[in-house]
Parts: C-alpha cells; structure tokens; sequence
C-alpha cells in the first residue's frame, strides 16, 4: 500500500495518457440531459469528485448511484457511466442490465470482468483500465476517465488537465515529506489512535471527507464518521454533547480549502470552541495549490498517508479487507 500511495502522481499521468488515447467518436452524436455514475466503494469514489467538480462547471446534473437499481427517469438522453475496477461489483452488473433495457447511453469502465464482457456484447464503449490494484488505490483512474467522457460530450470544458498538471507537480513535492515518518500525517495518525475521528469540510469538499473516512475505514480498519458544513450545523451540532464517556474520545479532523464558501469559514470558527467543550483534539488539514482538483488531489493524498500510518498505529496490514472479502464470497453462495 505505501508504494501505491507514494505513487499516486505517475497514476495520475497514466490516467492523462488513457483519457488523451480512448476514441470517443461514438459519443458525438448524442445529447445527453443528465449523468449517472453507477459504482459501490472506491469505484464510486472518482465519482463524487467528479460530482463535485462539475456542480459549478458542469453543463448537466451528474448523480452517483451506488445501488441495484437506476433512477426511474434515465432514458435515451441519459449518460450512465458505469464504473467498476474489477468488473465484477454485482450491484453496478445489475444497473448495467437495466441501463440497457432503458436505452440509456452507456460507457464502461472497468480492468475488465463481466463488465467489459457486457459492453462487448452489447457494443457500448468500455474502457480499459490497468489491473493489479486494490479498488480504493485506483482513484485517479475512474476519476480522470470520467472527467474526460463529460468533456468530449462537451459537458465540461477542457481546463481540467491543467489542474491534474498542477495537482501532479504539488504532489511530487510533497510526497516524499509525507512517506516520513515524522511527517504530518504519521503525527495526526499518532493522536487518531484509540480515538474516534469526526471529519467535517465543506460541501465543496464532501468527496474529500467521505475518501478520507473510508480509507480509515479500510486501511487502518477503524471507524469514523463525517458530516458536512452547513448541514451539520442545522442538525449535527445539538448532539455535541452525550453520551458523555464517547464524545471525548473524539478528534474533530477539519478539512480546509480555499473553495470554502465564506460564510462556511465563519462557522468553523464559531464552531471549534464549542466543540472544544468537549474535546480539546481538534485538527485542521489545510490544502494546497491553486486549483479545485489539484486542492482535491493533496487533500486526498494527504488523507491516504494519515489512514496509512494510522494503520501502522493499529498495527493491521492496511491492503487485507478480509471481511469484505468474506461476504461478497457469501453473497455468491446465495
């Protein structure tokens, strides 16, 4: 896992390269309304980047589906994009089976699997992607494909490469300072262990927060929550207060981002003396760069270090997911 994390910057750039090779020609002669993204876990993680990415920039709504079955109103206008690493995800096979029946336009993207034969059988793009990695680590892959589908669709425009540029240069800058073991996020992990992390960023950034508590999630095999700013302060916040014995074993993990809308920023800061009322660990990961997606990129690099050496701290292997494993095999059975 740590070389795959290390060399998260060269994924990036193979990704660039798959997207600049992949023919979409085929595309050019639909209109589409609206975007799905079918996908479960880290196959569905590129696309709530995405999702985000494009709620400013975007020419159509994009919407993630991580279930069984498709929204109802997906039809012949609708781009459903279907994205799973190993091909195989029975959740993402289903919606595959019902895009089809409604005629929605459909691309694959997979390292191939029954989703690829599927597309082969049914003549819908598929685009391959290199196998080998475990489905979390392959982020950039499914991210940079599917920014690349919504551009030659001409649903966004083309200033994302520039950013993924930005966002590989800032990261092979700091990446050998993140593999220390002094680094930043080796010491925020120190102070994660035994406690419970509560991740909190804006909406701009909830993809952010939703990748870094699941890489805690299946790395460091510990659980966490997140929750959003300013939803969580119409809700979340009253319940800053029991059960007692819990709440102090909390670290509030902030996530920062010069995208934050100013309003946001001013509640962070009315909000951590409360918080502070009940526990004193609060930390703050502030991002860098200049861009959206090269903010995105170091916040996520930055989070799968943290989740690595929290993993070193639990002293777990961070690849194994053994019980995820145990049920998809039970799932076959059934």
């Amino acid at each position: 896992m740590e070389n795959l994390i290390y060399n998260f910057p060269e994924q990036i750039e193979h990704a660039i390269e798959i997207g600049e090779k992949t023919d979409f020609s085929a595309l050019h002669y639909h209109k589409i309304h609206n975007v799905v993204v079918c996908g479960l876990g880290g196959s569905a993680m590129g696309a709530d980047i995405v999702r985000k990415y494009t709620y400013k920039v975007g020419k159509v709504p994009v919407i993630v589906s991580r279930n069984y079955d498709i929204p109802s109103f997906i039809n012949e206008h609708t781009l459903v994009i279907l994205s799973s690493y190993s091909g195989n995800t029975e959740e993402t096979l289903s919606a595959a089976e019902q895009a089809i029946s409604q005629k929605a336009v459909i691309i694959a993207v997979s390292a191939g699997g029954k989703l690829q034969e599927i597309a082969q059988k049914h003549n819908f793009l598929h685009i391959l992607l290199p196998s080998g990695y475990p489905p979390r680590a392959a982020l950039a892959l499914s991210t940079i494909q599917q920014l690349y589908i919504l551009r030659e669709l001409k649903l966004i425009k083309k200033g994302f490469k520039k950013e993924l540029q930005e966002a590989v240069q800032l990261l092979k800058k700091v990446r050998e300072e993140f593999r220390q073991t002094n680094s930043g996020p080796a010491k925020l992990a120190q102070f994660l262990k035994d406690k419970m992390p509560v991740i909190y960023a804006s909406e701009e950034m909830e993809a952010v927060a939703i990748r870094l508590r699941q890489q805690i999630n299946e790395n460091a095999k510990q659980l966490c929550w997140h929750h959003i700013f300013p939803e969580m302060n119409h809700n979340e916040l009253v319940g800053w207060k029991f059960p007692e014995n819990l709440i102090k074993h909390i670290v509030v993990l902030i996530l920062r981002s010069s995208y934050d809308h100013p309003r946001v920023e001013t509640r962070y800061e009315i909000c951590k003396p409360i918080f502070k009322k009940y526990t004193q660990d609060i930390y703050e990961i502030v991002a860098q760069g200049k861009s959206m997606l090269a903010q995105v990129f170091y916040l996520i690099h930055f989070s799968d270090w943290l989740s690595y050496f929290l993993a070193q701290e639990n002293k777990t292997e961070p690849t194994p997911v053994e019980v995820i494993d145990y049920l998809k095999s039970s799932l076959e059975k059934l």
